[in-house]
């Protein structure tokens, strides 16, 4: 174990007419933040004060703690990544994924998935319903009755019953419908001896799922699967697409001199003459 100045762990570290400061066996390994490791060395106060001022201008960015204690004081240097050779701090990296839902509130007649009555409806019955909710006070429009909508309900609901429920389900004041729109999130943690920028492609692009199974990382063995979305790829209107959409990234850096990188993909349908084709492998 190399210590500050390229000292040997097992030889004490001589610092001017102070002392010696002693390097104990090093403590490392994997916690939720990703890789560390502690390098303690007891001392004499004077030796461990130097050996402090020694870690903290050869790298202003190195934690480190000094516990005086009577006749002997103490030193940890703490690393945001092992420095025992068995994980490179310019490769090594903790990355995890999580699968979770944003809920969306949408209009009770144009939620894309909504089921039931309304699924129905055809989009003249919509609009009729739409009109009559605008015009619930307007005395010069007759009341409201199945017949209204049956000249415009089409063949899901030709007697305008459908159309007539939903009116007055809407008129009661439950007018919106639960959305969830399912969202991956990629967080890796590495720390500040990285050497690799994050790469900022195909960000605010369409990505199909086969894409995000081969080029974005997503492993095997996760407690979620996003196989069950391939054939949802598949869209039945011709101008809207399927796929998962990448925005820009979160980088920040965070505690103990680590960085923390977090990139989401939110999945949705989407106009294709505005966001183009997604993306395949």
């Amino acid at each position: 174990m190399a210590g500050p100045n390229n000292v040997g762990a097992l030889e004490p570290t001589s610092y001017g007419v102070t002392g010696y400061a002693f390097p104990n066996p090093a403590r490392w390994g994997r916690n939720e933040a990703g890789n560390f490791e502690i390098d303690t060395y007891h001392g004499i106060k004077g030796a461990i004060q130097d050996l402090a001022v020694a870690v903290a201008e050869s790298d202003p960015a190195q934690a480190y703690e000094v516990q005086e204690g009577f006749g002997s004081s103490r030193l940890d240097i703490k690393y945001a990544f092992n420095n025992n050779g068995l994980f490179s701090p310019e490769t090594d990296s903790l990355t995890t994924w999580e699968f979770y839902a944003a809920h969306h509130e949408k209009n009770l007649l144009t939620a894309i998935d909504n089921a039931g009555l309304v699924e129905t409806l055809s989009l003249g019955a919509r609009q009729a319903i739409q009109y009559q909710l605008d015009n619930l006070s307007n005395p010069a429009v007759a009341p409201v009755s199945a017949a209204t909508f049956a000249g415009v309900s089409g063949d899901g609901d030709p007697a305008g019953t459908n159309a007539l429920m939903v009116f007055q389900i809407m008129s009661a004041g439950e007018r919106s419908y639960p959305m969830e729109a399912p969202i991956l999130r990629r967080t890796t943690v590495t720390s500040d001896q990285f050497a690799s920028g994050y790469s900022l492609s195909n960000v605010r692009k369409l990505l199909s799922t086969a894409w995000m199974l081969v080029n974005e990382g997503l492993p095997t063995g996760l407690l979620f699967s996003v196989n069950a979305y391939m054939g949802s790829d598949s869209s039945s209107d011709a101008n809207l697409v399927y796929g998962w959409y990448k925005p820009f990234p979160q980088i920040e850096q965070v505690a103990n001199f680590k960085w923390r990188i977090i990139q989401e993909y939110n999945y949705g349908w989407w106009a294709k003459a505005l966001f183009g084709t997604p993306m395949t492998p």
